[in-house]
């Protein structure tokens, strides 16, 4: 079982460096990291606010619960703000946002999908991506949480 985790864990490298070499990814990737960069916890809907806020103060000793539900709204809340701009971002015109399945879909069918997803160190989001939309070939739009 650990094997493949790693083998994984590898394959999904080799897709992340890949991306990032291509300068629509690029410029794609900087836009999403912008929008993740400029969103506090103030500009997130009340909803997720209140959700966030009661995980912390009933399960103080799971504090990762709260923090799972906090990347879950930057993470929504990326997704939104990249689809509002997506017209505006060079070659953005070239794509459709999706919310269901990859994100990124290319007009032109012989375009590669792009999934935008935060970029850990273990590479959590990117495996469970790929397993999840394991037929396809996705190229990877990673931004970093603060």
């Amino acid at each position: 079982m650990g094997k493949s985790k790693f083998a994984l864990a590898h394959q999904c490298r080799k897709r992340v460096t890949a991306g990032c070499r291509l300068a629509r990814g690029e410029k794609f990737q900087a836009a999403a990291q912008n929008i993740r960069d400029r969103l506090t916890f103030s500009d997130l809907p009340e909803r997720w606010r209140n959700t966030i806020t009661e995980a912390r103060l009933t399960r103080s000793k799971e504090p990762w619960i709260a923090n799972r539900w906090e990347a879950a709204a930057f993470g929504a809340e990326t997704h939104e703000g990249f689809a509002r701009i997506l017209g505006k971002i060079p070659d953005g015109h070239l794509y459709e946002y999706r919310r269901v399945g990859p994100d990124l879909i290319p007009k032109n069918p012989l375009g590669l999908k792009m999934e935008i997803t935060n970029y850990t160190p273990s590479l959590n989001a990117v495996a469970a991506h790929t397993q999840k939309y394991s037929g396809q070939t996705l190229r990877f739009i990673l931004y970093k949480s603060r």
